[in-house]
């Protein structure tokens, strides 16, 4: 008898804590960008360079299946945060488009400048 009231409280509590734990992830992906496609971050640091300087490209996106950042040559991939290093030897515009699979896209654009 014992034993299986253990069962049933060890099931009750295996449940709240699963519950718990869909209530913190559903909060979680809200605060991520919820079920929409999204560049939550794209930024450079820093945005003016001198020559023979790097910079960091930075983005966050969100429920993206594709990532494409040009001109570059640095692999890119879904993210909430990732950078990757640049070297331009001018003034140069980088774009980053993100895609879900379905059809939709995002795009955002950004000027990195060379002095």
């Amino acid at each position: 008898m014992r034993w299986h009231e253990n069962q049933v409280l060890e099931r009750r509590a295996a449940a709240e804590r699963s519950e718990k734990q869909r209530e913190e992830d559903r909060i979680a992906i809200e605060q991520l960008g919820g079920g929409e496609l999204a560049i939550q971050m794209f930024y450079a640091s820093p945005a003016v360079l001198k020559s023979g300087e790097a910079a960091s490209l930075c983005y966050g996106v969100a429920n993206a299946k594709n990532v494409r950042l040009e001109p570059q040559d640095n692999p890119v991939w879904p993210s909430h945060s990732r950078c990757v290093d640049v070297k331009p030897t001018k003034d140069t515009t980088y774009t980053l488009t993100i895609d879900d699979g379905r059809g939709h896209a995002k795009t955002q654009s950004l000027t990195i400048q060379v002095r």
